[in-house]
């Protein structure tokens, strides 16, 4: 179950604020009522599929996929959605008031994570009770994986009509608060490679790393 309160405070570090000094009253109420008028007016929507791992090996490009499903024999595709009213809700923001659009923008982006993330963890206990391992989820423009083959994944998954999720012909999603991705899937233990500060578009402006942290996913 995501917890509202779990998103307000990740959002407070996604804004820039550590996690030791909270923003001002009115920053902080002004952030509530956002995160209210989000989570009411979110529709996440997920769907999945597995493949046999050489199906798609015309996608699965880059040494760090490669690395990420070593002693895998299928995969996952993975994807999910908060659906057009969030986009909608931001660009009417971007224009009438640029600060509320800034704040959507943060914590639509922590709530799409919580929801991947709650999907990916029911999605691994279903498996587990058919002795099989999960590793952790990788996405398209993590490390050298190119953001090219997100459109190949929506055609394989049928997002479009499964879910409402497309891609632009330079393979951004739309709707732009969605995720899709890859999981391995073995007959042992396997945790997959991780995608680190390195390898993170956000690396230059994370909170998380001014304060010498990490958002990585070391349990998985």
């Amino acid at each position: 179950m995501i917890q509202p309160e779990m998103i307000i405070q990740d959002a407070y570090r996604r804004l820039g604020y550590p996690a030791e000094n909270q923003p001002d009253v009115y920053t902080c109420q002004k952030i509530n009522e956002v995160a209210d008028q989000i989570m009411t007016t979110a529709a996440p929507r997920t769907t999945q599929k597995e493949f046999t791992l050489t199906s798609l090996e015309p996608y699965l490009t880059g040494r760090d996929i490669e690395k990420h499903l070593v002693h895998c024999h299928r995969c996952l595709l993975l994807a999910a959605t908060l659906g057009s009213q969030i986009d909608t809700l931001i660009r009417k923001a971007s224009v009438s008031d640029m600060n509320e659009a800034v704040i959507m923008d943060a914590v639509t982006s922590v709530l799409i994570e919580a929801v991947m993330e709650e999907f990916e963890a029911e999605v691994r206990e279903e498996y587990r009770h058919q002795g099989h391992f999960i590793t952790s989820r990788y996405s398209p423009g993590y490390g050298d994986f190119p953001i090219t083959v997100q459109n190949d994944f929506l055609h394989l998954l049928d997002a479009g009509r499964k879910i409402g999720l497309y891609a632009t012909p330079t393979h951004i999603l739309t709707p732009r608060k969605s995720i899709t991705a890859v999981c391995g899937i073995s007959t042992q233990p396997v945790t997959g490679h991780l995608a680190g500060c390195d390898t993170c578009t956000l690396e230059s402006v994370c909170q998380s790393k001014k304060e010498g942290k990490t958002c990585a996913r070391t349990l998985i």
